[in-house]
């Protein structure tokens, strides 16, 4: 095998002489021939992946600019999508792509560099910055045939280009340039149109690529049209009111010489600044919109020529009413009748209450409000039960001799029988089921203390006519005497029917009829001063005459309707009780954690009208439900919180005071004479001959209270005031 190569070798090196190679170089070459001979490449495994060659990454070489705007105006930032790179790499290829920053200074009108970036290499355009458009038009100094335009000024600008046509569609004549930011036109008619438009320059400079600076004027985007025309005549006459509503007012006046539009513009009857309703172009009507019902208001038109900014004189001032607001309708269908209560209705002069048997068909006027009204309720009666009808009022007022007002959507009821007011006891029909409740057998001092026979049942704890209208949830609060009748204040827990008082005989205790309020308050205390009873509304304590018992008891109905009180007393707290006592009436509120007055009036007349003005205080307990005073000057308090003696705060108890009387100064109670527990959620008290009376909550709270008393229980007064034996030592 050698030996062959070996023959090889000389044959080549004969013929690579005879081709002109030197001795030395050919000897070079077969050297490392015969090299690679004696060391022969091991052949690869036929398992063995020959390994690629690590390909030569490809980079970015340079960019330059491929697009780029030709002008930016003057300090304005271009976005980088306004511009286009050209991007070059390392295999040959290029692409294009949006700079990854773009920097230059617009706060100079001319020729500027623009450094854009992109992955490390930058590149610069150049780009002209041009002045602003001109904007800020308005008009200034107009007569009747001429008048100035003006626009804001630009610090960049060396002037302005103007040019005018008289037509929308006419062409463009050049009217001056002007270093001011102000053009005047002379020669115009009234109410004839024109059209300016303005562009601005500045002047700047350039250098030729031979080094030569030559001027460059840098211009910006020509304004958008902007209509001139002469000063209108003055407006002499008030705009007059068309069709009015709650919400609108529409507006029309006689056309103004010269004018080509008109602004309205008005204010509350006690505001002195107008606010701005709108414009209309040529016109000489307007709607007034997004006014408020029940308010008065003044209005103005002030003619323009062309632009707001160019005003002929304004209006005399018109003066106008919107209609009442819009009332809201509550209605409920009952036993023959429809009981209904209203909201709203904004300075309505009437409000007038429609009854139909049709969505659609003739309504019947079935009452009249004429407010202010206290509580604004009443019932339409005499309808037939089991029957749908349909309830819509109207809101009437007269404002500047206009007659204006609103109307409601009809509200659909259906009436329905409703069962008579329940005379007979809740829990307990006998003495011996009263002897076997948890309140009689559980309380040691009530059940030694109290009179049965003395004690009767509060009515209507089963059920209770309301106007037509059952409830099972009636809460008895206080009592109080008004000549030969008891009266007995409550009120709906559900909240669904109005607040109401029972009116008993006081010689049988039994019931003769029902006052019917026209409203849903707490009436947490009562009290009569002989002429008026005073009942607890929140923050108010209504009076109601006397007399509309006697007229109830009179009348033979199963109750009467109560729509408005004869006066009305606010007072700063929440009144939780009423008593009366020495020609005065005493209220207080009632505070779970802390002590609270109870103020002192004196009953007055004012405009026909009672008032109580306050002349003393007294600092009572915590948790006070009601108050009584006997003959001897004793002070019995009521105090109760919660169900359950489980609970937190729970108290029910009567104490006694002896107080330290002065009506007209602060009065102390003195100190604790007797406490005696009583059963859950005692609340009213009252005093009448020899007895004491206690009204009980808890027969409206059953479940959860679990001493339950239906009935308002009688108390020897002597016996509940008198002192405790001392222990002897």
């Amino acid at each position: 095998m050698f030996l062959a190569k070996a023959g090889f070798i000389s044959a080549l090196v004969a013929c690579l002489t005879v081709a002109g190679l030197e001795p030395a170089a050919v000897s070079e070459y077969t050297s490392a021939v015969i090299a690679s001979e004696e060391v022969p490449a091991e052949e690869p495994s036929a398992t063995e992946t020959p390994e690629e060659p690590t390909p030569t990454p490809v980079t970015i070489v340079g960019i330059d600019v491929a697009q780029a705007p030709q002008t930016v105006t003057y300090g304005s930032k271009p976005k980088a999508t306004a511009f286009l790179l050209n991007i070059y790499y390392s295999d040959g290829t290029t692409k294009t792509a949006e700079p990854e920053q773009v920097s230059i200074d617009t706060n100079a009108t001319g020729l500027r560099d623009v450094n854009l970036a992109y992955q490390g290499f930058t590149t610069i355009a150049q780009i002209q910055v041009v002045p602003r458009t001109p904007s800020g038009f308005h008009m200034t100094d107009g007569t009747s045939s001429s008048v100035k335009a003006n626009w804001d000024l630009q610090t960049e600008a060396a002037g302005y280009d103007v040019e005018i046509k008289d037509a929308p569609d006419a062409e463009w004549t050049p009217v001056s340039t002007t270093a001011l930011n102000t053009a005047e036109f002379t020669g115009l008619t009234q109410g004839e149109l024109r059209y300016i438009r303005v562009r601005a320059f500045s002047n700047d400079t350039q250098t030729t690529p031979e080094g030569e600076v030559v001027p460059l004027t840098s211009l910006s985007e020509w304004s958008a049209e902007y209509a001139i025309a002469p000063k209108p005549e003055d407006m002499t006459g008030e705009a007059t009111a068309g069709k009015i509503t709650r919400t609108k007012v529409e507006l029309s006046w006689e056309p103004v010489i010269g004018a080509t539009g008109y602004v309205v513009y008005y204010r509350y009857s006690t505001d002195k600044t107008f606010t701005r309703s709108g414009a209309v172009d040529g016109a000489t009507t307007y709607k007034v919109t997004g006014l408020k019902g029940g308010y008065n208001y003044y209005f103005k038109v002030i003619p323009y020529a062309a632009d707001e900014s160019n005003p002929g004189g304004e209006s005399p001032e018109a003066f106008y009413g919107t209609a009442p607001s819009l009332p809201k309708l509550t209605v409920r269908g009952g036993d023959k009748t429809i009981r209904v209560n209203y909201s709203g209705g904004r300075a309505a002069e009437a409000l007038k209450l429609y009854v139909s048997e049709k969505k659609k068909g003739d309504y019947t006027l079935a009452y009249t409000f004429k407010p202010p009204v206290d509580f604004k309720v009443t019932s339409i009666h005499k309808l037939s039960n089991k029957k749908t009808y349909y309830v819509k009022m109207v809101a009437e007022r007269t404002v500047a001799e206009r007659f204006v007002s609103c109307e409601t959507d009809p509200v659909k009821t259906t009436t329905a029988k409703a069962t008579g007011t329940s005379k007979k006891a809740k829990f307990y029909k006998t003495k011996k089921k009263f002897k076997a409740s948890p309140a009689y057998k559980n309380y040691t001092d009530f059940k030694k203390l109290m009179n049965y026979k003395k004690s009767y049942i509060v009515p209507g704890m089963i059920n209770t006519n309301c106007g037509g209208f059952g409830s099972t949830t009636m809460v008895p609060q206080d009592m109080t005497i008004y000549g030969s009748y008891i009266l007995i204040s409550a009120y709906d827990l559900k909240k669904k029917n109005d607040s109401v008082i029972y009116v008993l005989n006081k010689s049988d205790r039994k019931l003769r009829t029902l006052i019917l309020l026209p409203h849903k308050g707490h009436v947490g205390g009562i009290a009569s001063d002989g002429a008026y009873i005073w009942l607890a509304y929140g923050k108010k304590m209504h009076a109601l005459s006397g007399s509309v018992i006697g007229q109830a008891v009179s009348s033979g109905a199963a109750y009467t309707e109560v729509y408005k009180f004869s006066g009305t007393v606010t007072t700063n707290e929440t009144i939780s009780y009423i008593t009366y006592y020495k020609g005065r009436i005493w209220a207080g509120a009632y505070n779970e954690l802390a002590s609270a007055y109870m103020y002192v009036y004196k009953r007055t007349i004012s405009n026909g009208e009672p008032t109580l003005t306050r002349t003393g205080k007294m600092l009572m307990p915590d948790r006070t439900q009601g108050v009584a005073f006997t003959g001897k000057g004793k002070m019995i308090v009521s105090r109760s919180c919660q169900t359950d003696s489980r609970q937190r705060g729970f108290m029910s108890s009567l104490d006694i005071y002896s107080p330290d009387f002065d009506l007209d100064s602060t009065m102390k109670k003195g100190d604790r004479e007797k406490s005696i527990p009583m059963p859950p959620m005692n609340e009213g008290i009252l005093i009448s001959g020899a007895y004491t009376y206690v009204i009980f909550e808890s027969v409206a709270m059953s479940p959860p209270c679990a001493a339950p008393i239906d009935r308002v229980i009688a108390f020897k007064t002597s016996k509940l005031t008198k002192k405790k034996k001392k222990n002897s030592k």
